[in-house]
């Protein structure tokens, strides 16, 4: 009997010190927290350009980072490709509102939602409609998750954010910018990217008419010799120059022209038909989206994702 009392009694005193230890590590978590949210630096707002609806909206940096990962990848991707790219999209947009960049016939936005012209965008509303509210909502999370999991990550360059290109798939390797853009930048370097064989369009063939082909560039009948063929290439393998009925066209003016989806290729006439075997897809600069996902696949972070496609810049969060 006295022993059950006294270790009663033991148990009486110690769980009253628990409670205060308990209370207080509360009250530490919550002031900790308050510290953090108080003087953590505040979310940028960004203008976008909602093409598709026909308005501007603004919204806070990592709504839109959330919609332009949505818009850029497939959401099956693995999640440290789709984190990769989480920063990529947020680097690339606090660039232009940090600089204040506008998009030149909507000067109110800072980008567009136009994949043509700036990074895809779409809302949440958008992307559960595309694919139904139960597979929406789950593809959604996972892409919510990426982005909350980087929130505030950008890419430096000397301080400053990069300019963080980015392309669907590279083909085999990626290229230097100055050789498909007019300037050039030390971290957009042409690296080769055996992790993106996966990717559907790794290699395609597109035939096109020749009497369409001459016609988008300018040319005539053609001449004595072969009516289209490349002159040279750049380091990575991608057409540099090509000739097209005698007059001389770069390798992107070709792209551009005819729709091909990358300016690496081979091109043989047969008949009156031009076939080009294209590798890759995109203008082939800074990180292929195939190619991060298959390192991820590989076993790679997004942090090594990212060093590995924009050497020499460094990761550092701004809020």
């Amino acid at each position: 009997m006295a022993m059950g009392r006294f270790a009663s009694g033991r148990r009486l005193r110690r769980e009253p010190n628990r409670e205060l230890l308990r209370l207080s590590l509360v009250a530490l978590f919550l002031l900790g927290l308050w510290v953090w949210l108080r003087w953590r630096a505040p979310e940028p707002v960004i203008a976008v350009w909602d093409a598709g609806a026909g308005r501007v909206v603004e919204m806070g940096l990592e709504e839109y980072v959330r919609g332009v990962v949505a818009a850029e990848v497939p959401a099956d991707f693995h999640l440290e490709a789709l984190k990769a790219q989480a920063v990529a999209a947020r680097t690339y947009a606090l660039r232009r509102v940090e600089r204040n960049e506008r998009v030149p016939d909507r000067p109110e936005a800072h980008v567009t939602s136009d994949f043509r012209r700036h990074q895809a965008w779409m809302s949440q509303e958008a992307f559960v409609e595309r694919w139904g509210p139960l597979e929406g909502m789950q593809r959604w999370a996972r892409v919510a998750l990426a982005v909350e999991a980087t929130r505030g990550l950008i890419l430096t360059y000397r301080g400053e954010p990069i300019e963080a290109l980015y392309h669907s798939t590279s083909g085999g390797h990626t290229e230097d910018a100055h050789r498909y853009f007019a300037g050039s930048q030390p971290y957009l370097v042409g690296v080769s990217d055996p992790w993106g064989d996966h990717s559907p369009v790794h290699e395609s063939v597109a035939r096109l008419p020749l009497a369409q082909v001459l016609e988008r560039l300018g040319g005539g009948a053609g001449s004595a010799g072969e009516p289209v063929s490349v002159l040279s290439r750049t380091p990575s393998g991608r057409a540099e120059t090509v000739a097209v009925a005698g007059r001389v066209f770069t390798g992107r003016q070709v792209r551009e022209a005819l729709g091909l989806r990358s300016s690496w290729f081979e091109v043989a006439v047969e008949g009156e038909e031009v076939v080009f075997h294209v590798r890759g897809s995109g203008h082939g600069v800074g990180m292929p989206q195939y190619g991060a996902d298959g390192m991820a696949r590989a076993g790679f972070g997004f942090e090594d994702i990212l060093a590995y496609y924009y050497p020499g810049t460094e990761l550092v969060r701004r809020y």
